[in-house]
């Protein structure tokens, strides 16, 4: 294995540009094209050239089969259909994404949606070429060659439909090129991700009011079932949105119904799980807080009789997809998930959901049991609640939001151990065994604010691949690389070129390369591992694998001196409490459950709904 070092002269980044930038190779592995063809569906009813609701209530009916908009959704297209800017806040299955999929086809170009997550796009996209209506979606799973068919077929005015993610918008290269195409609507799916107060937050979001003005003719949309003020005061501001409309709407789900269930102890949850699911047909979904809770409680189920999958993040891919399948397809009757289960998932007739714990905020409890009784049909959505859950929601904020003594023992720590050019040489966990104590169970947490202050980079095991640089001369890499038994190794070259570019280095000074960008240019890492060894022999990369990607970029600073907003750290630790007491209050609360959930997100509900356990509606 070729190391990499750190060279004095780095190869000519517009030469290497020019000869790697171009159309990729053919990929080893057989993948289906990101930019096929819609199903044809006959022609779509004509669109006038100042579009109303009758006009989105008429592609409804003819891409999806639907006879009329919801009032909420009416409220924000009538917003869309003005050109006027929107921040619309609904309820996870309240179908707002038809509010820019109506709106796009309404308004005609190209709609461009920021999506966070690669399996929320593929769902999307499916839907809406089995909907007859031409989509493509851009993300790290499709070869190079698929994501390239997908701008063309954007360029070629063969899509209407293109999702990205934000990360994939940092590109400078990339906006450049889309912003060339006939962007009508952007669209910010899961839009609560800009704000630090949100329950996903993700840097790159916080971008996308720079990027912006890529597209200077595009409508914003912003979308997000999260509705707290904060949260919508930040998706304003962070991303630029002059005098839009703010919509809250379609929380009230008439058709569930809500209870808590006192609990004491897993075991005790265990007996009341198979007490719900044994008085209770159809679907049910129980989500747990830990994997190992997971696992568990889905053995139980099976050696009791109830047909169960686990279902968490750290599953390999293939038995996740196969879970999920298994679920979907009605060959299992519950899931036992992680809130890694559900986004994406879109399963209509789902009975129950039962929460083994309470969530860290009312959002998260509202989206995940909000995912019962999406046909309208009744169904429950059953909190089981232990006094003791407080306690370890509280312990776990500690560890999050480290004390300030903490994190200044993490990074003596951390320079302590780094070599000549501030890599962690092992994995954080061998620091963690060295530290002990308090330092050691808050060190990762301590690596996140070290990060967010950009004292060190960090790549977590398993997300990271390899470290590596393109080391030759293009005219070497020509001469090499030359003929038809070499395009495999020069289209993985094309390939690495656009990877590193994609984390933003300068490909002939090195960077990591994610293990999923691998598997999408090899079909994975072994396969990956042989063709590297192979190039650098010919001396045209240098790399190493990098399992941990730990590195101290700023040495020598005296742990007092850090420069860490501390106060914002206690500002989100302070917000993060605040969504643990919300969660207490509706667990512990004496009044209408319904009316509770719904105060907290901004919309009124009746004296006494009938609908819950508080008002005699829901089970006890």
């Amino acid at each position: 294995m070729a190391p990499v070092a750190s060279p004095t002269i780095a190869p000519d980044a517009d030469a290497i540009h020019d000869l790697l930038g171009g159309p990729v190779a053919a990929p080893p592995r057989r993948a289906r094209s990101a930019a096929r063809p819609a199903r044809p569906r006959g022609p779509a009813p004509r669109v006038a050239a100042a579009p109303s609701l009758e006009d989105a209530t008429s592609l409804l009916r003819h891409h999806f089969g639907l006879p009329a908009l919801r009032p909420a959704q009416e409220q924000a297209l009538s917003a869309v259909l003005a050109g006027r800017t929107l921040v619309s806040i609904q309820p996870t299955g309240s179908g707002k994404t038809f509010v820019y999929v109506l709106g796009g086809l309404c308004r005609g170009g190209l709609t461009l949606v920021v999506s966070p997550l690669i399996a929320l796009m593929h769902d999307q996209v499916v839907r809406l070429r089995d909907a007859g209506i031409p989509a493509a979606a851009i993300n790290s799973t499709n070869t190079p060659r698929a994501n390239e068919e997908a701008v063309k077929a954007a360029e070629a005015g063969m899509l209407r439909f293109l999702y990205v993610s934000p990360e994939r918008l940092d590109s400078r290269e990339f906006r450049e090129r889309v912003g060339r195409l006939p962007v009508r609507l952007l669209a910010v799916d899961e839009a609560h991700c800009v704000s630090e107060w949100g329950h996903d937050f993700r840097p790159a979001y916080v971008r996308l009011g720079r990027h912006r003005a890529a597209f200077p003719e595009a409508q914003v949309v912003a979308l997000t079932a999260t509705a707290t003020p904060e949260v919508r005061d930040d998706i304003v501001s962070v991303l630029r949105l002059d005098a839009p409309v703010v919509q809250v709407a379609g929380f009230d789900r008439p058709n569930l119904r809500w209870s808590v269930r006192p609990a004491a102890g897993f075991d005790d949850k265990v007996r009341q799980v198979l007490e719900i699911l044994d008085e209770r047909e159809g679907p049910a979904i129980v989500y747990a807080s830990t994997r190992s809770d997971v696992m568990a409680l889905a053995a139980v189920l099976r050696e009791c009789g109830f047909p169960a999958v686990a279902y968490h993040g750290k599953l390999p891919a293939a038995a996740r997809t196969e879970a999920q399948e298994q679920f979907m397809g009605g060959q299992v009757g519950v899931a036992v998930a992680t809130n890694a289960f559900g986004l994406g998932v879109d399963k209509s007739d789902v009975r129950t959901v039962v929460h083994l714990a309470a969530p860290g905020s009312l959002e998260s409890y509202y989206q995940e049991a909000g995912r019962a009784g999406r046909d309208g049909l009744p169904a429950e959505c059953v909190l089981l609640h232990d006094p003791d859950d407080r306690r370890i929601a509280e312990l776990l904020l500690d560890r999050s939001f480290p004390d300030r003594a903490l994190v200044e023992e993490a990074y003596a720590a951390l320079e302590a151990a780094v070599d000549d050019e501030g890599w962690l040489p092992g994995p954080l966990a061998h620091l963690e065994r060295s530290l002990g104590g308090p330092a050691a169970r808050s060190l990762h947490a301590s690596v996140r604010v070290l990060a967010l202050a950009g004292v060190v980079s960090h790549v977590s095991v398993g997300k990271a691949g390899i470290r590596a640089r393109i080391a030759a001369e293009p005219e070497r890499i020509t001469a090499t690389l030359a003929g038809p038994a070499r395009a495999d190794d020069l289209g993985f070259l094309r390939g690495l070129w656009r990877a590193l570019r994609r984390a933003g280095a300068d490909p002939g000074e090195g960077e990591v390369v994610a293990r999923a960008d691998l598997d999408a240019l090899t079909g994975g890492l072994k396969r990956a591992r042989e063709r590297l060894e192979r190039l650098a022999e010919e001396g045209l990369v240098e790399w190493r694998e990098q399992e941990t990607g730990t590195r101290v970029l700023r040495r020598g600073l005296r742990p007092h001196a850090l420069p860490v907003d501390w106060d914002a750290l206690a500002r989100r630790r302070a917000v993060r409490l605040r969504r643990v007491d919300a969660v207490e209050a509706y667990a512990r609360g004496a009044g209408c459950r319904r009316r509770a959930l719904l105060g907290y997100f901004g919309e009124e509900a009746p004296p006494r709904c009938g609908n819950c356990d508080r008002c005699g509606g829901g089970p006890g």
